[in-house]
């Protein structure tokens, strides 16, 4: 397999993804944006229910 236990190889995705985050946060990549509205709320651009 890929040489640890579950919870080594948890750990090691988690901090990953915190290195990555942070780098890309360090050159100027915006997080907690939506380009999309949240399920359930329309679209400003979307026709009127009938």
């Amino acid at each position: 397999m890929i040489g640890c236990s579950a919870a080594a190889f948890s750990l090691r995705l988690h901090r990953a993804r915190r290195r990555l985050l942070k780098e890309l946060a360090d050159r100027g990549h915006s997080f907690g944006e939506r380009t999309v509205p949240p399920l359930g709320e329309p679209r400003p651009d979307a026709p009127e229910a009938i």
